[in-house]
């Protein structure tokens, strides 16, 4: 899916990141983004495709690795999140858990990335509105 703002190509790995999870800006180095873990603020979503083709020497599954541009789906973008423990409604505000990917918040003063469009189960991929706020 392409959203309608992206930060593409300009944006670089900081390090392993997986496909369709939070990220967030590295705090180290430039135009870098790390993979969201538990209460960080979330910058945008990585790129839903791998960085690799399968089957390929080195390929491990990952959509971006130190030091490589990679896309990352931006405010106003819409793109498929991979869902954490407990599922998600539409509606729903959406936080990255311990692994990057969303789960639902309503506790005040969380930030939030992403507003679910759809229903997902843990596990699976859902598409959602990338929007960075407070509950």
């Amino acid at each position: 899916m392409t959203g309608l703002s992206t930060f593409g190509p300009s944006l670089k790995a900081g390090g392993t990141i997986s496909p369709s999870v939070f990220v967030k800006l590295s705090t180290t180095t430039d135009s870098t983004v790390v993979q969201c873990v538990g209460a960080d603020a979330p910058f945008g979503i990585s790129q839903e495709g791998v960085d690799q083709p399968p089957g390929l020497a080195g390929s491990d599954g990952m959509a971006g690795h130190a030091g490589e541009d990679m896309k990352v789906y931006g405010p106003g973008s819409t793109c498929m999140l991979v869902v954490g423990a407990g599922g998600i409604n539409p509606g729903d505000k959406l936080k990255p858990d311990a692994s990057g990917n969303g789960i639902t918040t309503v506790t005040a003063n969380d930030l939030y990335g992403a507003i679910a469009l759809e229903a997902g189960a843990a596990g699976t991929k859902a598409k959602v509105y990338v929007w960075q706020g407070k509950v």
